[in-house]
């Protein structure tokens, strides 16, 4: 399986135990979203998951999904229920009182952008209201989709995007908790431009953490028009349908899916796709025709991994969520892929191109050696259709190539990690010592382009 699956934790996912069966069944990676919980629920998570590996033997990557500047509903006693037709109003305020029958709402910036005629679109369009009046941190508006409005839920008005920070004080407390705890990617929110990205990564310099990588969730109007610049900026791109839902009308997301992973894979970054994929197993333990169907194109669109959220979270069926997800693309993956493969660029870029060509044909493996992922990341990019194992001794370096579509990362321990020829020879021990090679198997073996060094690349039999 080359598409990666990730998956988020919540409190049906919380065990150690759970988390493992979920990593033996082909999950790469799990996301925390810092939307919902607490410190010690979110530490918990992450004792949980470094169990897990324990247990398995295997490294995962960490992904922590910051909120950013979007707008949520406040705290509520307990849920309201909203029927088609009514009435109902927005204040501006952290929390409902008591018997209140407003929806609190704690951001001054949400008001000010408000007109009447807004259609006002809630929970990833569960509920959707039309603005009739707007008066100073209070508007009325009509119920056109009722149903249960439930706290901290996301709000959008259609066709707009508040003045909001990039980076949010709470966001900032979640970057320095991520950076204690070990956390291999952030997730930004609300993206709407490269200079947001670059924003956070100055806020991981100053702490010391570099080598966190920025994953650019897309999910507003801006988001999608400057797409390419966000991708170049960031390691990665997360397509949030959910969001974008709340942006676009439901029939525009297809073809912006499919559009945007074109995108974002010329420009040889990683592209996730997000939210819903297999929905009705909060529920049920078996899919839908209708989710199979959506997984099974977004793997022929060769996206580099797909990410459930509440399925896995909240739902009933984390560990058979994660099941029929590795069944339905390993069929997918046994159709073909349409490569999107671009030759250009940098001579990195090139060289790795041109490595997965020389593989692919004398029917090779591919065993390369990295400090920081950026050759495999760029291998890759070109989809290759032979197996590529990645050796390297940084820890982290590792985690994040789990996202990395066809990777399959090894850990070695060379005596100087500086040494790219020694590293190279200990990753193909350690292939070897693991089955991934075997005797007789063809190997091209590499560690990209490097000064100074005797060669960049080989051909090996294995004796």
């Amino acid at each position: 399986m080359r598409t990666k699956i990730v998956a988020t934790l919540g409190p049906s996912s919380a065990d150690a135990g759970v988390v493992a069966s979920m990593i033996e069944e082909g999950a790469e990676a799990f996301r925390i979203n810092f939307s919902h919980g607490d410190l010690d629920t979110w530490r918990s998570y992450v004792e949980a998951l470094r169990e897990a590996e324990r247990r398995v033997g295997k490294e995962v990557a960490l992904i922590g999904d910051l909120p950013g500047p979007g707008i949520r509903i406040g705290g509520l006693p307990k849920p309201v229920e909203l029927e088609d037709g009514a009435e109902a109003e927005f204040v501006l305020a952290a929390e409902a009182r008591q018997g209140s029958a407003s929806i609190p709402v704690p951001e001054q910036a949400f008001f000010s952008t408000l007109e009447p005629g807004d259609i006002v679109v809630i929970d990833d369009g569960k509920l959707v209201l039309r603005i009739l009046s707007v008066n100073s941190g209070r508007a009325r508006a009509k119920v056109l989709a009722g149903g249960r409005l439930l706290p901290r839920k996301s709000v959008t008005v259609k066709g707009k995007e508040p003045p909001l920070p990039s980076l949010t004080e709470k966001d900032l407390k979640n970057v320095e908790l991520a950076v204690k705890l070990g956390f291999d990617y952030l997730a930004l929110s609300f993206v709407r431009g490269p200079d947001a990205v670059e924003q956070l990564r100055g806020v991981l310099r100053v702490l010391g953490a570099e080598d966190i990588g920025v994953l650019a969730k897309i999910e507003t109007r801006s988001g999608v028009e400057n797409v390419e610049d966000v991708a170049r900026a960031a390691d990665g791109v997360i397509i949030a349908r959910g969001d974008m839902g709340m942006h676009y009308n439901l029939e525009e997301i297809p073809s912006l899916q499919k559009r945007l992973v074109e995108k974002v894979r010329l420009l040889r970054k990683p592209v996730i796709v997000a939210t819903q994929f297999l929905e009705t197993m909060r529920e049920n333990p078996v899919p839908t025709r209708s989710e199979v169907m959506d997984v099974y194109n977004a793997v022929l669109s060769g996206v580099d991994g797909l990410m459930v959220t509440a399925e896995t979270a909240i739902g009933r069926y984390p560990v058979e969520c994660i099941k029929w997800l590795r069944r339905i693309i390993e069929r997918a993956e046994k159709e073909h892929q349409p490569p999107l493969r671009r030759a250009g660029g940098p001579l990195p870029e090139r060289f790795a191109h041109g490595v997965v060509i020389l593989a692919e044909s004398i029917g090779a493996k591919m065993v390369v050696y990295t400090r920081g992922g950026n050759t495999p990341r760029r291998i890759a990019s070109h989809r290759p259709t032979v197996p590529v194992y990645a050796g390297s001794a940084n820890p982290r370096t590792r985690r994040k190539m789990r996202l990395y579509w066809g990777i399959e990362p090894v850990t070695v321990s060379p005596s100087n990690p500086d040494n790219y020829d020694e590293g190279l020879e200990e990753t193909l021990k350690e292939a070897r010592t693991a089955g991934y090679v075997k005797q007789g198997d063809i190997v091209v073996l590499t560690y990209g382009l490097r000064e100074g060094t005797s060669h960049t690349i080989r051909i090996q039999r294995i004796a």
